[in-house]
């Protein structure tokens, strides 16, 4: 009776644990400023896009070099802060296309608590942003990892922007429960980001990107959004590829295919040129070209270890590492 009752508590300590500490499990930041210098891009600016002169809401801004390009309005993952992605600022930048890559409250000097209510909020102020620089036919949105559940919620709201949807999850409390399994944690969260509740919302074109070998956001997460979604939408595999690592095996080249974009003369040289086998026409080997053509036709696209960026970026790691970071 004793080891019941011990165990009992244990698992009552465990559950008090959880609960008590669910949002620095699920917000993992860093909180320094981040100065626009770390960028791996020239002339990108630090903005403040809070309406209130009390709060900071910080973003890494960056206007297109082509009159009409996409402007990609970013939502970040749930670690870190957006210095780290210099490589993904690299790709945009080189096309042409410009960016607002928001860093949520209590992220990168922003204030206040991160909460999933609060990063709603903060998507609001950046869309509003946005437009006041920008029409609504150029602005695309894009959200990774934890950053897909604010994406597809102001989609569902904005209605007809394109939504771009990278390593997407249904919801944080189905995956708490595939982590913890033994833990009513559909009872314990407060942040549960409900995905499949809003996807269905979104008008506009959608873009769903997952790797097969992602062990953090499964695969099987972006294939029930895409079955939720409506039409127009389009999903992508991408073999090979874990959460992290589409950006750099050919996700900015499928973007541009999606948001029909062909970056113009010499950004056309510089975009493809971080994906060898890309030219301004598309793929230049067979391999890659037919690739391309089964991406056009929806869910049916896969990139595998074949990829030739894949091979460019095994054979060339330590040179484009030098080269793309400060």
């Amino acid at each position: 009776m004793y080891y019941i009752l011990a165990g009992f508590g244990a698992y009552l300590a465990m559950l008090w644990l959880v609960w008590a500490n669910q949002r620095s499990l699920l917000f993992r930041p860093w909180k320094f400023l981040i100065d626009p210098r770390l960028c791996a891009v020239d002339e990108v600016e630090l903005v403040d896009l809070h309406p209130s002169n009390e709060e900071k809401l910080y973003a890494w801004h960056r206007a297109p070099k082509v009159a009409g390009a996409p402007v990609i309005l970013y939502f970040d993952g749930n670690r870190g802060n957006i210095s780290i992605w210099n490589r993904r600022w690299r790709r945009i930048a080189a096309a042409g296309a410009g960016f607002i890559a928001v860093s949520y409250r209590g992220y990168g000097g922003s204030t206040q608590q991160p909460s999933e209510k609060g990063l709603h909020e903060d998507a609001k102020f950046a869309w509003n942003w946005a437009l006041q620089h920008y029409s609504e036919s150029q602005l695309a949105i894009h959200g990774f990892s934890l950053g897909t559940g604010v994406a597809t919620k102001l989609g569902s709201v904005v209605k007809t922007a394109p939504v771009i949807l990278e390593a997407p999850y249904t919801s944080t409390v189905r995956r708490a429960r595939e982590m913890m399994p033994i833990l009513p944690v559909g009872l314990l969260m407060r942040d549960t980001f409900r995905n499949r509740d809003w996807i269905g919302d979104i008008d506009g074109p959608l873009l769903i990107a997952h790797g097969d070998r992602d062990l953090i956001v499964p695969i099987s997460h972006g294939r029930k959004l895409y079955r939720l979604a409506k039409k127009p939408k389009r999903f992508v595999k991408f073999r090979g590829c874990n959460h992290l690592t589409m950006p750099a095996n050919g996700l900015y080249p499928v973007i541009w295919d999606f948001l029909d974009y062909v970056p113009p003369g010499e950004f056309a040289e510089r975009a493809y040129a971080e994906e060898e086998g890309w030219t301004a026409e598309g793929w230049e080997r067979p391999l890659a070209a037919e690739l391309r053509d089964r991406a056009r036709r929806s869910e049916a696209a896969s990139f595998t270890d074949k990829n030739p960026a894949t091979q460019y970026m095994r054979r060339h790691a330590r040179h484009l590492h030098r080269r793309l970071l400060p």
